[in-house]
């Protein structure tokens, strides 16, 4: 895979294509979490306005994740609802270069701190460990301070 091939987009306005893609993606690796999505998704992203970047590959979708930003407190933060990667493309930095998108778009949008709740498999906490989330004190939260 070339990294030219490889285009990170940050969608506004999810259709009903992209979320059934979304969908299948997280079928592949975590199928109970697929129907979740699949039901909040489309609604998140176009009315509530949460964060959703895709990754392509020669123009097919192999990745997403969503979040949002909780701005009710003293200070911003963000939460990561969804990180997923085609498990055919896996271990190949999409990962990497999706949750470097999000927090880039957090950072300008003013957010001190991303929050997330990792799947309970030593792959999803190493791969959040190794970006620089640790456990902050909420149940089975990690958090990176931007």
């Amino acid at each position: 895979m070339n990294h030219n091939d490889i285009v990170i987009t940050k969608i506004s306005d999810l259709t009903d294509n992209l979320l059934l893609e979304c969908f299948w993606i997280a079928n592949m690796s975590r199928p109970n979490n697929a129907i979740m999505i699949h039901g909040f998704m489309q609604r998140d992203v176009n009315i509530h306005k949460h964060i959703l970047f895709a990754c392509f590959v020669r123009e097919q979708l192999r990745g997403f994740i969503k979040g949002h930003i909780e701005t009710d407190g003293a200070r911003p933060e963000s939460r990561i609802d969804w990180v997923f990667v085609d498990p055919v493309c896996g271990r190949r930095g999409l990962g990497t270069r999706l949750i470097n998108a999000y927090e880039s778009h957090c950072r300008n949008a003013g957010v001190c701190r991303v929050l997330v709740q990792p799947a309970p498999t030593r792959q999803a906490k190493s791969f959040y460990a190794k970006h620089g989330y640790a456990p902050c004190g909420m149940t089975y939260t990690h958090a990176k301070e931007l």
